[in-house]
């Protein structure tokens, strides 16, 4: 079997034109003080594969998207998992923050507290479902 997608460094790669869906779906919002993470997602590449633990987060210059990641031994966080090209990022943060804004739109008068096992203050819908899984999924898609 050949392939005749092989990139200048020998590496496989798609067509540029053919662009790879992004599918967001926030799981869970957070409403504490206590915390800088607004909510949970998860992200689906091209219907193949899945990337759980992203995060809306707070930050000085407004909300951002975290990828999962870890603290190296110089201090610094590193993501076990990152784009690799500008336009790869842009549609990976904008189908988080565009669910994370339709979720929060949904949110409006539909939702009371409760404090979950893990101790984080959940919204909840009044049909007692956890904020998460239904409309608030967006999808992007960007070229490689």
């Amino acid at each position: 079997m050949t392939n005749d997608n092989k990139n200048e460094a020998g590496g496989v790669s798609g067509p540029a034109e053919n662009p790879i869906s992004v599918k967001a779906q926030i799981h869970r919002l957070i409403d504490r003080y206590d915390t800088n993470t607004k909510a949970y997602a998860s992200v689906v590449f091209g219907g193949s594969y899945a990337l759980h633990g992203v995060k809306v987060v707070a930050g000085q210059k407004g909300d951002f998207v975290s990828l999962p990641s870890y603290k190296g031994a110089d201090g610094k966080y590193y993501e076990y998992f990152h784009p690799v090209t500008a336009a790869a990022r842009s549609g990976l943060n904008s189908a988080v923050m565009d669910a994370y804004r339709v979720e929060l739109g949904q949110t409006q008068g539909s939702y009371g507290h409760t404090e979950g096992q893990d101790g984080v203050d959940h919204m909840e819908r009044q049909d007692g479902s956890e904020a998460g899984p239904g409309p608030a999924e967006e999808s992007q898609s960007f070229a490689q």
